[in-house]
């Protein structure tokens, strides 16, 4: 794995830069990425990226992508594996930002308890109807 990752990339950048064709590309990377992400079970954000582009590329012998399509396919694909996402702020720096503005939680049971006081008010009667 530590010399898969630059390798695809610089076959990556090479094929979406023009200077290699799609079938060069695919040709390296059946051999290399894709025969290691299957000798190499287990989840990983490098497989998870290797089984993408080999959908891509499938789908492109498919006739799913034209070459334009493809080319932006895998290079979303790239970028987006460059730059994961950030995990989501935890519970206690969830309470903090709450608490640093000001803002105060009801509890289900209040809101609920309020809304059907709202709602549910005994019809008053008209006068002199007793």
């Amino acid at each position: 794995m530590d010399q898969l990752l630059p390798a695809l990339g610089r076959h990556l950048e090479s094929y979406l830069a023009g200077d290699c064709t799609v079938g060069e590309f695919r040709a390296w990377f059946r051999v290399h990425a894709l025969g290691w992400a299957v000798d190499e079970p287990g989840e990983s954000a490098l497989a998870d990226l290797v089984y993408a582009v080999e959908l891509s590329l499938s789908e492109f012998e498919d006739g799913v992508w034209t070459d334009r399509e493809l080319v932006k396919e895998l290079r979303q694909l790239w970028r987006r594996f460059q730059r994961p996402v950030e995990p989501a702020p935890s519970m206690s720096a969830h309470r903090s930002i709450r608490s640093m503005v000001g803002l105060r939680r009801r509890s289900t049971r209040q809101i609920g308890f309020a809304h059907r006081r709202k709602q549910h008010r005994p019809p008053t009667a008209p006068p002199g109807s007793h």
